[in-house]
């Protein structure tokens, strides 16, 4: 496991990081080259970018990922946006890493700046991604415990235009990404036939996943919702609590 800080490091070093791991992405998803990778993972756009490397006992490199943080003004109040790409093989997913990285971050920014607004912005692109989130922090938005406010949709669908991603059809909330994930008919088929009411939500909100789109969604990070978040993360490794849940195995983060 390694961590990185992209803005520190010289363009050389940023660029053996790239051709290790756009051939991972490139396995899990369809859409991108690797100049746009780098641009969407790699590039400095953002106020601070850290990214965590996956890597086997002999150092291969298998998965990754990025957490970007943005100053933003949302809501009318000067606020921190978080933003997430991760990918990881599929023999080495279920451990857990990419949550454990991703919500440290949080964490350690909220302690650090206990005052700031922050929030998580995603542009989902799957369904295992959506529930992994809503499983997580019940109080993001949209989902089907809670509705998006029409002075929401406009706050997010600002936000979004400020990061240059296009809205697809007649719904802000679902943006043009580019890239989807890579999956064999069986495994589409699971995703299609689930009773689970967050994925039927997702389906129902964002069915054109299969082509790139991705569901815009927000998740207040606040020390409240970082704690529910970390007591359901552990209480869903239980296997009773995933079976009431409607899960009968862990979701995987895509």
């Amino acid at each position: 496991m390694e961590i990185v800080q992209i803005e520190t490091l010289s363009p050389a070093r940023r660029g053996e990081l790239s051709r290790e791991l756009f051939p991972i992405h490139a396995e899990i998803f369809a859409g991108i080259d690797r100049s746009e990778f780098d641009d969407w993972v790699l590039m400095d756009h953002a106020e601070a970018t850290r990214v965590l490397v996956l890597r086997t006992a002999e150092g291969a490199a298998v998965g990754y990922c990025a957490v970007h943080r943005y100053d933003r003004l949302f809501l009318g109040r000067p606020s921190t946006i978080f933003r997430a790409e991760a990918g990881l093989l599929p023999a080495f997913r279920g451990h857990a890493s990419v949550w454990r990285f991703a919500f440290s971050t949080a964490l350690r920014f909220k302690l650090r700046h206990p005052l700031r607004a922050a929030f998580y912005l995603g542009m989902l692109v799957h369904p295992s991604s959506y529930c992994l989130l809503a499983e997580r922090i019940p109080a993001m938005v949209p989902s089907r415990r809670r509705p998006a406010t029409p002075e929401m949709v406009r706050a997010m669908d600002a936000l979004a235009e400020s990061f240059d991603e296009p809205a697809v059809g007649g719904d802000p909330l679902v943006r043009d990404v580019g890239w989807a994930t890579r999956e064999t008919d069986a495994e589409r088929d699971v995703w299609r036939r689930s009773d689970h009411p967050d994925v039927r939500f997702f389906r129902r909100r964002n069915p054109g996943y299969v082509e790139g789109h991705g569901l815009l969604t927000l998740a207040p990070l606040t020390f409240a919702t970082l704690f529910g978040a970390l007591v359901r993360h552990l209480a869903l490794k239980v296997p009773f609590v995933r079976r009431r849940l409607g899960f009968s195995r862990p979701t995987r983060m895509t």
